[in-house]
């Protein structure tokens, strides 16, 4: 039951508004006054805003682009560009001509949609580019490093206020970042780690250890299952692979985390245990099987997809649209990916919505119901089996899955280190292939993530300037 009844757009949900105001409030008093610093909080702090309904939301917006454009400005942050910036500078200009051609012509949404939307990666692209000049040009770095693990740590208590709340698991309101939707409950405890594991050089205290619970407190809290396997893989591969397997007592305590948070994760999960409740029993058979079904369907990976003879013409949206006479049937997030790259890479022809896409308001704004009903050449069982690849499909097509993947994916081939450039793009690659894609349309986990990128770059490229001398 929850505390005092009180209800999700209630006194708890402004006590916990209040609260988050708060956390606001204190970060910028304790951290140095600067336009950068002001930005990152507003960047990660959506969920200000986000309370007081659309209108809000829709300032919030051009106000955080302002104040990347005005931080850009200031620091003059062009002087940091070097030669292979010209590739990411190019993949931006295609996926920007990509993106407009398929909103204006391809679909129905209102230009406050694509400006929504299209911000989220200008911001992206500005971004590189500052995070680039705080790193190699200012005397920043350690404190903006400090800035994102106290914005991290927020996220933790929120999430644990959150919980004291209400009592009960609830999939939005995750921390800082939003109200509605619960995806970024898994993708923000990721990035979390990053910075933990940045901020503490790879070497662990137990403070540290259970700072990782609380990045898994903060899935729980959203009702978010993947974090529980995914995290474990995230520290286990920084503890080893990241730093060459080096047998010490931090590997020792990397080593015996994974099992424990994988434990711990699913007696305290309800639908990753057979008792269906938390702390319930453990049983590890049960909560892959699960993770499987869920995943795959319930034919699993060898059989969730089949082809339908289906030929028709349908009005829908901007006008009318013919659905492909093979129709792919899928199940699943990973049964979406499978289908669609079978399209993709198939011998059926692609149409024209195929390649262009059918705008944003086609998936963000249907319920299960209407998404059903679109006439794409890919059926999945339900809308959340979306992954971040698929709906890149539904709103910009296959086209806009190529330039995004470019875009996007580039900045992580930039990475000097190779075992962390193995495990980013791993991580980004699940993330968007298998699951949401909730990173690279969230400017507050693709700052820090292009943070996280930069500062390991800068200090490769000192030990390397040294060593020649």
């Amino acid at each position: 039951m929850p505390f005092l009844n009180l209800s999700l757009s209630g006194i708890g949900a402004l006590l916990l508004q209040l609260f988050v105001i708060g956390t606001f409030i204190y970060l910028f008093i304790k951290h140095e006054k600067t336009p950068f610093n002001f930005t990152m909080l507003l960047i990660w702090y959506p969920r200000v805003f986000e309370y007081y309904g659309k209108n809000a939301q829709n300032i919030y917006k051009i106000i955080v682009l302002a104040f990347v454009l005005l931080v850009c400005i200031m620091y003059r942050v062009w002087r940091t560009y070097q030669r292979q910036d010209s590739w990411f500078v190019l993949t931006f200009v295609f996926f920007t001509l990509q993106f407009l051609l398929s909103c204006l012509f391809y679909s129905n949404d209102s230009f406050t949609i694509i400006f929504s939307q299209l911000s989220r990666y200008v911001e992206l692209f500005l971004l590189y580019f500052i995070m680039k000049y705080v790193v190699y040009l200012s005397d920043n770095k350690e404190k903006t490093l400090k800035l994102f693990y106290d914005i991290i740590l927020m996220n933790i208590i929120i999430s644990i206020v959150k919980f004291l709340i209400y009592r009960i698991q609830i999939e939005g309101l995750v921390g800082t970042l939003c109200v509605q939707g619960g995806a970024l409950g898994t993708s923000l405890p990721i990035v979390g780690f990053l910075v933990l594991w940045l901020y503490r050089k790879g070497q662990f205290s137990i403070k540290d250890w259970i700072f990782v619970i609380g990045l898994l407190i903060i899935g729980f809290t959203s009702a978010k299952r993947a974090i529980i396997f995914v995290l474990p893989v995230v520290v286990m591969l920084f503890m080893t692979y990241a730093k060459g397997i080096q047998i010490n007592k931090y590997l020792g305590l990397g080593i015996l985390a994974v099992p424990i948070l994988f434990y711990f994760g699913v007696r305290l999960t309800p639908t990753l245990n057979p008792d269906n409740k938390v702390w319930g029993t453990f049983d590890w058979e049960f909560a892959f099987d699960y993770a499987e079904h869920y995943q795959f369907g319930e034919e699993g990976m060898e059989g969730q997809t089949e082809i339908l003879q289906q030929e028709q013409q349908i009005n829908y949206a901007a006008g009318a649209y013919t659905v492909g006479s093979e129709k792919i049937e899928a199940e699943g997030r990973g049964g979406a990916t499978i289908a669609l790259l079978k399209l993709i890479f198939g011998p059926q022809k692609l149409t024209e919505q195929d390649l262009w896409g059918i705008g944003f308001k086609n998936m963000y704004g249907v319920d299960y119901d209407e998404f059903d009903k679109l006439p794409l050449t890919i059926h999945i069982n339900h809308k959340g089996s979306a992954t971040g690849l698929f709906q890149t499909y539904v709103t910009t097509g296959v086209l806009g899955i190529l330039v995004t993947i470019f875009f996007c994916f580039l900045p992580f081939f930039f990475i000097k280190n190779m075992r962390l450039r193995i495990i980013l793009l791993g991580i980004v690659f699940w993330e968007y292939f298998l699951y949401t894609g909730m990173i690279f349309r969230t400017p507050a986990l693709m700052a820090t993530i292009l943070f996280f990128i930069e500062y390991i770059n800068y200090y490769i490229n000192m030990q390397t300037k040294y060593s020649r001398l």
